[in-house]
Parts: C-alpha cells; sequence; structure tokens
C-alpha cells in the first residue's frame, strides 16, 4: 500500500503513514484529470497547426495563379497538409 510522509512541525517527528482509501481515489482522479488535459491541448496544437496549413496553402494557390510562385511550392504545402490530417 502507497505511504505518505507526515511531520508534526512542533516535534519534527516524521512518520509514515498508508494512504487513504479517499486519498487513493484522488490520486486516481488527478492522473485522469491531467490526462485529459494533455489530451485537450494536443488536440488544440494539432488544430492550430491544421488551420494554419490551410491558410498557408490557401495563400500559395492565390499566388500560383498570380504566377509568383512556381506548382512544386504548392504541392509541398498539400503534402504538409495531408501529413497533419493523417496524422
Amino acid at each position: 500500500m502507497p505511504q505518505k510522509l507526515v511531520v508534526n512541525c512542533k516535534t519534527g517527528k516524521q512518520t509514515m503513514v498508508e494512504l487513504t482509501q479517499k486519498e487513493l481515489d484522488q490520486r486516481e482522479i488527478d492522473r485522469v484529470a491531467s490526462e485529459a488535459q494533455e489530451a485537450k491541448e494536443k488536440i488544440t496544437r494539432d488544430a492550430d497547426q491544421l488551420v494554419q496549413a490551410r491558410a498557408t496553402l490557401d495563400a500559395a494557390k492565390k499566388l500560383l495563379a498570380e504566377g509568383k510562385i512556381p506548382r512544386k511550392q504548392v504541392d509541398r504545402y498539400q503534402a504538409k497538409l495531408e501529413e497533419l490530417k493523417n496524422g
């Protein structure tokens, strides 16, 4: 069973005690909440990258239509967008 260190601030005495079921449950809740937050942050980062890649591709297509950049460059932006979509 997991333990915690309890220190009496007046005496300085240190004691190892087992965690209660409530403390174990709270650790599990905290772990799951942390994993959920990390997943949410990753989804947000991935979505931001997709939006940026789409905007870059759209801008490149306009420049291509105006003859300002080569087709190869647009193809690279398209490939990058597909790579991000496929994960």
